[in-house]
């Protein structure tokens, strides 16, 4: 059986930057959703900065729960982690100092979003850098949480940061055929 992927919204940031890309009135008619993003922002002291991704406005609280795999290319070794209570979601983009005019790739597979139960994710993606500081991240989570997704927030993870130009997010829905 092949699934069919519906693009719902893309979102590409103009030149006068973004501090959140918002995903709002996600319909509810699809299996999954999947998020494609292509981030940069406006970080001046570091070639990597996280996402914070929450979904129907939920800042705060202790629902996400993450195991990750994350690496880089600057002699730094996988490092493997599982951790409960965070507030939100994360994937890394690029900052400031990574090598100009590139831009983080990252998917993250949103199952069963519209369920009563607990939401399942899995994220993989990294850093463009053509200097040692290259970071790879694969996470699996699960959003404890009853209620149906219909809507995505994505923020840098530092206050006072935005995405620059050309920055952008795209959300696809999934229906089993």
């Amino acid at each position: 059986m092949a699934n069919t992927f519906v693009l719902l919204a893309s979102v590409e940031v103009g030149a006068g930057k973004a501090s959140t890309i918002s995903f709002t009135s996600i319909p509810q008619t699809y299996t999954d959703l999947l998020l494609v993003m292509s981030l940069r922002d406006d970080r001046s002291d570091a070639p990597v900065t996280d996402s914070r991704i929450s979904f129907n406005a939920t800042y705060g609280g202790t629902s996400y729960r993450l195991a990750s795999a994350i690496g880089n290319n600057n002699n730094n070794p996988l490092s493997v982690s599982s951790n409960s209570g965070f507030s939100s979601f994360t994937a890394y983009h690029n900052s400031g100092t990574s090598t100009s005019n590139t831009f983080s790739t990252n998917e993250i597979y949103i199952a069963n979003y519209t369920s009563s139960n607990s939401k399942s994710l899995i994220s993989w993606g990294g850093t463009e850098n053509n200097s040692a500081d290259n970071y790879t991240l694969l996470q699996s989570a699960n959003w404890n949480n009853s209620a149906a997704i219909n809507s995505i927030y994505i923020t840098p993870w530092f206050n006072g940061l935005s995405y620059i130009q050309y920055s952008k997010a795209s959300l696809y829905g999934i229906k089993d055929s």
